[in-house]
């Protein structure tokens, strides 16, 4: 769950830098750390976002490249049998969330279902919830991260480290945000 929230929910500039912090605090390198302690596909994923070559908030949304990419998710997902997985991980770890958000559109035109349900369909495991992960940060960054506070104090006990990771790594960016969006979501549950 942490991996999944922190890696693939951040830019790549400030993974960067988690690198380094991680380098200093712990010794070790983090992109060789979850090598060692993953596999499969899931460590496709996160490895990929550990090159950090995502496209940040301020690259320029280039519809025809868009258009492409949907029709490639397409072709690799919902219009074969089988899920050709690299075409998934290289868009995914490398397209910005306003670009992820755009492509969500123009999939939805293309293979008349939304992405969303595609990746659950097409995935599972880590991989399914890396991938969606990356996906509904990019889509709703407040809500994805309501859901994940609901998640941490929903059910018996508290899971205290991930409320407490949730709300100071998103305090100085949208907390109030999220809040609302818990609100949205949860007022009446």
């Amino acid at each position: 769950e942490a991996l999944i929230e922190i890696l693939c929910t951040r830019p790549s500039y400030q993974l960067a830098q988690d690198k380094i912090l991680f380098q200093q605090l712990y010794g070790k390198d983090l992109y060789n750390y979850v090598h060692s302690e993953t596999s499969g596909h899931f460590r496709q994923i996160l490895l990929a976002l550990l090159n950090c070559q995502r496209h940040d908030f301020s690259y320029p949304i280039n519809q025809q490249e868009l258009q492409m990419e949907a029709q490639q998710l397409y072709q690799g997902g919902a219009a074969r049998w089988g899920t050709n997985e690299s075409v998934f991980t290289r868009i995914f770890t490398t397209r910005s969330p306003a670009e992820i958000a755009v492509i969500a559109q123009l999939y939805q035109k293309i293979a008349g279902v939304d992405l969303y349900t595609s990746l659950k369909k097409e995935f599972s495991g880590s991989a399914e919830k890396a991938l969606v992960g990356i996906f509904y940060a990019s889509i709703n960054t407040p809500e994805y991260f309501a859901t994940r506070v609901r998640d941490a104090v929903k059910g018996l006990g508290t899971k205290d480290t991930n409320l407490i990771r949730i709300i100071v790594s998103r305090a100085e960016y949208d907390m109030p945000q999220i809040k609302q969006a818990y609100k949205n979501l949860y007022n009446n549950r």
